[in-house]
C-alpha cells in the first residue's frame, strides 16, 4: 500500500473517531439567557378549540404553543395526566381584510388576523395566567392569476402567525410562571 493511500485510509478512520469520542466529551450548547431546564414545570397544550370556519387552525396553534415553550425551555412537554401545567386557548375569530389595492379596487395585499383568548391552569387547576382577545395579524401577497398561490400565501402567513402569537403568549406567561 503506497504512502498516499495511507495517508488517505487513517484519515478516513481518524477523523470519524475524533468525531465520535468529541461528541461524547461532555460540551452542549445551550442559548444564552435561558434556563437550563424548565424547573420542573411540565406543560400540556390540548387542541386548542377552534370558533372559525379555518380548519386545522387549533392543531397547528397547540403545536406552535408546545413548540415555543419548549424550546424556550420555560416548560417540559408532557401528557395530560403529568402535566404540572395545562395551556387552553379559543381562537375566536379570523379577520381576512385588503390592504393594498390596485387601480380598478382589486387587493394585492391581504391581511389575516387572529384574536385568542389563552388561560394557562396548574394541575389543581387553579389559573395562573389568563389573558383574553390576544391579536395578532400577518400580511400576505394575493395572486390575480393563480388562486393557489393565494391560498398557499394565506397558509404561509397562517402558519407564521401561529408562530408569533405562540412567541407573544410564551412572553406574557414568562412574566408570570417566574412564582412557581
Amino acid at each position: 500500500m503506497g504512502r498516499k493511500a495511507k495517508g488517505l485510509l487513517t484519515a478516513y478512520i481518524l477523523i470519524p473517531a475524533l468525531i465520535f469520542f468529541a461528541g461524547g466529551c461532555g460540551y452542549s450548547f445551550t442559548v444564552s439567557g435561558v434556563q437550563d431546564d424548565a424547573s420542573g414545570r411540565t406543560l400540556f397544550v390540548p387542541v386548542v378549540e377552534n370558533q372559525t370556519a379555518e380548519s386545522g387552525l387549533g392543531v397547528s396553534l397547540a403545536d406552535a404553543f408546545m413548540e415555543e415553550l419548549v424550546r424556550t425551555r420555560r416548560f417540559k412537554s408532557a401528557g395530560p395526566e403529568d402535566a404540572g401545567f395545562v395551556l387552553q386557548a379559543t381562537v375566536r375569530s379570523i379577520h381576512d381584510e385588503g390592504l393594498a389595492r390596485r387601480t380598478g379596487g382589486d387587493a394585492f395585499t391581504r391581511r389575516v388576523r387572529l384574536i385568542v383568548d389563552a388561560r394557562l391552569s396548574d394541575a389543581s387547576a387553579r389559573v395562573v395566567w389568563q389573558e383574553t382577545g390576544i391579536s395578532q395579524y400577518e400580511d400576505y401577497v394575493v395572486s390575480q392569476t393563480d388562486i393557489g398561490l393565494t391560498r398557499s400565501a394565506r397558509q404561509k402567513a397562517l402558519m407564521r402567525l401561529s408562530e408569533r402569537l405562540a412567541r407573544n403568549v410564551g412572553d406574557r406567561i414568562a412574566t408570570r410562571i417566574d412564582d412557581f
